[in-house]
């Protein structure tokens, strides 16, 4: 088991990752809504929600699968654990496979079910919509 953080932040505007190929085309075209539409002075992107400047993303914004600041994997700036590592920070038994039990929230981890940041998180910034057809800025958008 590896573990991996997440980071819920804006795109790189900076260095136009929005032009990168090889993202989904919908996540594409709203980080670069994102970066180029309503950008506050001294903001790296559009913020989600409502806070005072300076103010961090988990104060203002309730879904971190979506929106202009998201939850997605920074590549060279990654961290990862072990299980050793997290048995530091958490309590959990491990079964003989080396897979965690006896942790709330870990109901569900088995080794053929999906990650769990992709179900809270989406995937690629997309999160799993009940009708993923619809655009990213559609008023329609459910959960």
């Amino acid at each position: 088991i590896q573990w991996i953080q997440k980071k819920v932040v804006c795109p790189n505007c900076a260095d136009m990752s929005y032009e990168r190929g090889g993202r989904h085309l919908d996540r594409r075209d709203q980080d670069r809504d994102c970066c180029l539409s309503g950008v506050p002075d001294g903001a790296q992107c559009r913020p989600d929600g409502f806070g005072p400047i300076g103010s961090k993303v988990v104060d203002r914004d309730n879904d971190f699968s979506d929106g202009c600041e998201y939850s997605h994997f920074i590549f060279g700036r990654d961290e990862a654990a072990l299980g050793s590592d997290m048995g530091l920070i958490r309590k959990f038994n491990v079964d003989r496979r080396g897979f965690p039990f006896g942790c709330p929230g870990l109901a569900t981890f088995y080794p053929s079910a999906n990650r769990f940041s992709d179900w809270t998180c989406g995937i690629d910034g997309r999160p799993w919509f009940v009708d993923p057809s619809l655009a990213f800025d559609d008023p329609n958008i459910t959960r």
